[in-house]
Formats: C-alpha cells, structure tokens, sequence
C-alpha cells in the first residue's frame, strides 16, 4: 500500500534529509566554534612569543640559519640540499643529510609569503601549536564522541607546559612540528581499526612520514608507542584484521621518507655526529631523576628555572584524575584508557633513575639526549585522560560546562601565568637586518654550534679551526714547483667546473669539504680523490697538460636506493588514491601531484644557474695568484650591497695572513667612494691556513649607501700586510693602478 503524500507537505525522505541536514549543521556550528576556541588560544599562549628576537640563541637561531641555508641553497637550485654550500664558511657541511627538514621548509614557505627571516620561523611555531590543539581536540572529539571532552583535552594539549617550553625556552621548531602532529596521526591509525576507507591508510602513511621529517627523534618513541597502542586495542576489539593495512600504512610512510632518514642513519658514520651529539650534553642517563623530583610542586609553571623540563603539577592532577574515569566513562572507553595510563606511566617511569639501564641498553635511544623529550608525548596522554572525564554520564549538563570551565580556567592559569620573555634569561635580541651571511660566518668562528653538530668526518680540527691563524707547530706544504693556469668556469649549487693547465703533475685542493659522494673527473674521467688533513679537502692529482676539472656532489648507492623506495611508495600512494571516491580522487591526486615534483625537485643534482666568474689573471708577489672574480650585479642603488667573490689560488702559504681590501674609486682615481679592509671570507679567514695548491673562494660585501653619488666607479682590489700596510706587489694583472690595486670592473650607482 502507497501513503499518498498530502499537499503542502514534504515527502517523508525530505523531511527526514532535512532534519539530517540541520542536526549536520549543528554539529559542525559547534565544531567550528571549538576550532575558533582552540585557534584563540593558541593566538593567545603564543602572542608574547612574537616579540622582538628570538627564544634563544642556540636552538631558535640555528632554526633561523636553517631556514636562510635552506633559502640559499634554493636559489642555487638544489631543493634538497644535503650539503648546506654556506656551511663551514663557505667548505660546505651535510646538514640536511641528518637534521630532518620539514620546519624548515614549512618556514621556507612562510618567507616566500613575504615573512622575515625571524617572522617566518615564528610562524612556523605558531602553525604547529595550533596543529597540537586542533589535532587533540580531532582525535579526542572521535574518540570520546563528546565536544566538552575534546575542549577539555584539546586545550589540555594546547597548554601542555612542555609545548610551551619547546617554544619559549628552547626554540625548537622541529620537535614542536612533530609533537603538533601526533594526534592526527593517532586519529588517522586508529580509524584504521574501524574502517576499510582506503583514505584512512592513505593518511596514516602521508603523517608517519611527515612525521620522521618533522623531527626523527620524536618519531624514534613515538611510532613504536603508536603500534602498541593500536595492536592492543585491535586485540581488544577483536580487530586482527585490520592489522596488515596498519603495517601498510606504517611501511609506506616510512618508505615515503625512506630518502631522508636511511642515508641519516646509515651514513651516520661519515659525520662527527655521534661524537658531538652524545658528548656535549653526556648519555641520556645522566638526565634522569628522582620520583620526588619528577613534577614541579607549584600549580604555576615555572618556565624559567631549573625545574623547567617537569611535568606540570596540574598534570600529576590529571594522572589521578583519569584513574577515576576508568571507573566512571562509559565501558566503551574503559581498556583505552588503561592503554594510555599504561603508556603514560611508562613515559614517567623513563625519567626516574630506575630505567637507567634502558636508556644505556636499547639502540639508538641514546639519540634522544634527554629523556625530558618524553613528556611531549606524555603530555598528549595526560590530555586525553583530562578530557575523558566529560564522559561521565553525571556531568552531562550544566555541571558538565561548569567542570569544563574549571578545567580550562586551571589549566589556562598554570600554562600562561608565567609564560613571558621577559622572565627568560636567554632571550636573544636580533632583527632580520642581522641575519646573513657576515653574521654566520662571525658566530662560526666563535663555536656556533650549527657548524659543529654535522661536521664531516674528514675534518681533524673543529669548523672554527677553519677562522684561526696556522698554529707556529702546524708544518706547511712545500710551495709548487711550477705555477698552474687555471680558469673558474662554473661556481654554484653543488658543482665546481674548472680548466686546468699546467707543465707538470699538480697536486689541487678544492674548496669543498670530503664527504661521500664528491666526485671528481679529469678531462670527463673519473679520478680518485682523498682528503687533505686536517681540514678535509678534496684533494685531487691533475696530470701534465691541459683538462677540464669538475667536481659535483652526487648520490651514493644507498641514497639512490632510498630515494627509488621513497619514489615506490609515492607510486603505490597514487594507485591507493586513484581508487578512492572522486571527491577524494581529486585531492590525493592534487597532493600527490605537488609531492611528486617535490621529490623529483629534491633528488635532481641542481636546477640553478650557476654563477660564471669573469676570469682575471693577477699574480700577488710570488704567494697567491687571482684566478677570477664574480660580482652579482653592476647595477646598484642606495641601500643595496655590493657582493663579490674573489677566486684564488695558492703558489706558497704566505708568512703571515694578510688583509683585502676592496674600494670603489672615481673614473679619474681622485678617490675612494667606499671601501672595505678585512681579512679574507667576510672577515673570517687566515691566508696562513691556505696551502699550496688549495683554491680559495673569498667572498665580501660592500654595502652601499645613500652618501654614495650617482655615477659610475671602478672596483679596484688588493691584498696587503697588517702590520707594515703595505699592498704586496702585483704582476701579470690586466690594468694595475698605482699602489698595486687591481681594478677589476666598473658598476654604475643609480639614484633612488
């Protein structure tokens, strides 16, 4: 029998699509106004951090220099660049070979937005703080099927003490990215036991890759907590099943970023990193502590004090808090629960005294340093429990919201009552203006640690030996026996083109530090290269005659595998997503789109114009020959800086380190504009380190004011002793001006 539908009145299907349509709608008023919440939160926890300078001047300053490597780098046209060509002043160092490179390159986007060096890092910051409450509140609002609950636990995580610490203590953009993308990828895996939507798998592989990118040693803890996890709720749950897809999910997103962490781990050798990483800070061990001392005693946080990697009293709170919903949640939720309290008593137990003889037994855990790096993911836990008590039945109304409004009120006093720059004592004042090349070479010389975490091995000195004088004891190299000609055909990115000729067999020095896999041919011929000691140059014998000399970092047979895994498991990524609905088709295939050019971008050698010197023969006395020079523009304004690299070769380690100086002078030599006199390299090098045969690429900045008239000037060089100033005496140069300056080019100063 058929109801006749009467007239005026929808037909029931409508009337019901309507209601699903508006009880829809509800739901998502209410997501969006906690996502607004959490957003306003974040704005406010993280709103002190954007103050002049940054958090510190070791962490959050080398995540700076990261980020103005990785844009120079870039510009050079190597998107991945596992030798930073800046590093080492200039001899490169493998620093992305090892520091995972995701913040980096997120903050890399913000600079390009039109964000300073120092903003854009910043914002890196905030976008991953908002990620860990947004994430939180994702994973907590599934799970617990309640949105006070995911409030509560997102605002819990949001203002975990250790999120905040990592931001306004320590600077550390990595670690924060990684922690800020742990709930999706709890939420993303365990929908994986509910699900056979291929989108889920799919999401799971992109995050545990994203993940290990974000910050290896987060990833190290956090992907074995991640497995136990999911296979003792499949377990519980009856869900074996679905285990094999979560392997999946776990195999591909570590074979997604297969081309990052393998290299780093098994080219782990050819660095200084070991050495440098466990003897600074001593084994993780020595880190460890009392069950007295484990949580601070005031319910402020104090960020600024000796007890600032602790956990937060109001967390110890928490702990306490979810033993009782055990009793109290629903059952559905009851053996999860016991997980996470079993995984956050884990956690703490790590930092007590006790669990010495983990930390000095497990592999590689000892690459964690501290085991204070635990309380990231602890914090997550404590969330969660904090939150699970919404889901007692009994606090499903107004008392409900008041509970709530006491969490978040507690919470939000002991995260931010303290929570001020001002308070820190490390709190570094510095401007974009600052930032450079000139400043980077000054703190390396001075032990900056960027320089001194990833040294390659083939160094026997630190990088700061580079910027001292030839020890009286280091014996020197016999000068050469006959003088080579040699022409700078090609400088940048990872390559170095030469043309050599000379009358007998010369033995030349690069200006690269060894590292696997530089590579060197001889008139497109492979040759063996080595190591000079004890800075590490290549170092490679030219035979009699004429050749042409290039030397390119390449990819070792384990890099190339690992990035043929990385490629193969995109591949299997696109098939995945090919067969997902077509809404979805459409945004796998955009996303994988942009990551597979990505990739290919970031296995390519270097796409980049590199720079072609002007060859320009001088000779300075019988020591040091002018090889050729490379000025970036001649073409210049007010308020711009002149950038010029010199090239050189050295006949005989000269007897005492001599200055350069480089000038603009007027067309008829009546005077100098500007100038500048400082040692090679920015200032930062000492010509009675530079053995015979070693080429040598010096660079200067001369900065141009608005004192400077329009006009055109020449640029004239020179070198000269300190200590007499007196220029030494040069020949074989094209056009030599009296004083034996060497003019090199003209540049024309324009007007505003």
């Amino acid at each position: 029998m058929t109801t006749k539908a009467v007239k005026g009145t929808p037909p029931v299907g409508w009337r019901r699509l309507t209601r699903r349509t508006v009880a829809l709608f509800g739901r998502f008023q209410w997501d969006l106004l906690a996502v607004v919440v959490i957003c306003v939160g974040a704005a406010i926890a993280i709103r002190a951090f954007w103050r002049l300078g940054v958090a510190s001047e070791a962490d959050m300053l080398i995540g700076v220099y990261r980020l103005f490597e990785l844009d120079q780098s870039w510009g050079e046209g190597i998107f991945f660049p596992r030798i930073a060509m800046g590093l080492n002043f200039g001899y490169s160092g493998p620093l992305f070979q090892y520091y995972p490179p995701l913040a980096s390159y997120i903050a890399l986007a913000f600079h390009w937005a039109g964000l300073g060096w120092i903003e854009a890092a910043k914002a890196g910051f905030t976008l991953a703080l908002a990620l860990a409450g947004l994430g939180a509140y994702t994973y907590a609002r599934w799970l617990f099927a309640d949105r006070r609950a995911a409030l509560v636990a997102g605002f819990a995580y949001l203002l975990a003490p250790y999120l905040l610490v990592s931001i306004y203590e320590r600077g550390a953009s990595a670690e924060l990215l990684a922690l800020g993308l742990v709930p999706w990828l709890f939420w993303t895996t365990h929908h994986m036991l509910f699900s056979k939507d291929r989108v889920w798998l799919l999401s799971s592989a992109g995050l545990i890759a994203l993940l290990v990118l974000a910050h290896n040693i987060t990833a190290l803890f956090v992907l074995p907590i991640l497995a136990f996890y999911l296979i003792l709720l499949a377990w519980h749950e009856g869900s074996w099943r679905r285990l094999p897809a979560v392997g999946l999910a776990f195999g591909l997103g570590l074979g997604l970023s297969a081309f990052y962490w393998l290299p780093a781990l098994a080219e782990r050798a050819y660095s200084q990193l070991e050495g440098r990483m466990l003897g600074d800070s001593g084994p993780p061990e020595t880190n460890l502590r009392l069950l007295g001392e484990l949580f601070q005693a005031s319910l402020a946080f104090d960020y600024w004090g000796g007890r600032r990697f602790h956990p937060a009293l109001w967390q110890a709170l928490a702990g306490m808090v979810g033993l009782l919903a055990i009793v109290l949640v629903p059952r559905r939720l009851r053996f999860t629960l016991i997980v996470i309290i079993a995984a956050l008593t884990v956690l703490y137990l790590l930092q007590l005294s006790i669990s010495a003889a983990f930390w000095q037994a497990a592999p590689l855990v000892r690459f964690i340093q501290f085991p204070w790096r635990l309380l990231g993911p602890a914090a997550f836990f404590t969330a969660l429990l904090l939150g699970a008590m919404l889901c007692w039945r009994r606090l499903a109304g107004v008392a409900g919201w008041v509970v709530v409004t006491l969490f978040v009120s507690i919470i939000g006093y002991a995260g931010l009552h303290n929570l001020d720059p001002q308070l820190s004592t490390i709190w570094y004042p510095i401007t974009d203006a600052q930032i450079g090349r000139r400043d980077l070479y000054a703190r390396g010389a001075q032990g900056y640690p960027l320089y001194n975490d990833y040294a390659p091995a083939a160094m026997q000195v630190s990088p700061w030996e580079l910027t001292k004088p030839r020890a009286p004891d280091m014996p020197t190299w016999p000068p050469l026996a006959t003088r080579p000609t040699i022409q700078i055909k090609s400088e940048g990115g990872a390559c170095l083109s030469l043309l050599v000729q000379t009358p007998a067999p010369l033995l030349l020095r690069l200006p690269r530090i060894y590292f696997p896999n530089w590579r060197v041919s001889v008139g497109g011929q492979p040759e063996q290269i080595a190591s000079s000691h004890p800075l590490g140059l290549i170092t490679v014998e030219i035979p009699a005659g004429e050749h042409p000399v290039e030397a390119c970092f390449g990819n070792t047979p384990l890099r190339s595998v690992a990035s043929a895994l990385s490629l193969l498991s995109l591949l299997v990524l696109m098939i995945g997503g090919a067969r997902t609905q077509p809404i979805k088709k459409i945004v796998w295939a955009s996303a994988i789109l942009c990551v597979a050019l990505a990739m290919l971008a970031f296995f390519h050698p270097g796409l980049g114009q590199p720079r072609r010197p002007t060859a320009y023969a001088a000779q300075f006395e019988d020591e040091i020959s002018l090889l050729g020079y490379h000025l970036d523009k001649s073409v210049l304004r007010p308020g711009d800086t002149l950038d010029l690299r010199l090239y050189w070769l050295t006949n005989k380690t000269p007897p005492i380190d001599y200055k350069v100086f480089v000038h603009l002078s007027k067309f008829d030599d009546s005077g100098t504009v500007v100038q500048i006199d400082e040692p090679p390299l920015l200032g930062q090098d000492f010509s009675t380190r530079w053995d015979p045969g070693e080429i040598v690429i010096d660079e200067h900045q001369l900065p141009i004011d608005s004192s400077v008239p329009p006009g055109r000037y020449h640029v004239l060089i020179g070198m000269y002793r300190p200590d007499t100033v007196r220029n030494l005496r040069v020949t074989g140069a094209a056009e030599v001006w009296p004083g034996d300056r060497v003019a090199l080019s003209q540049i024309e100063i324009r007007g505003k």
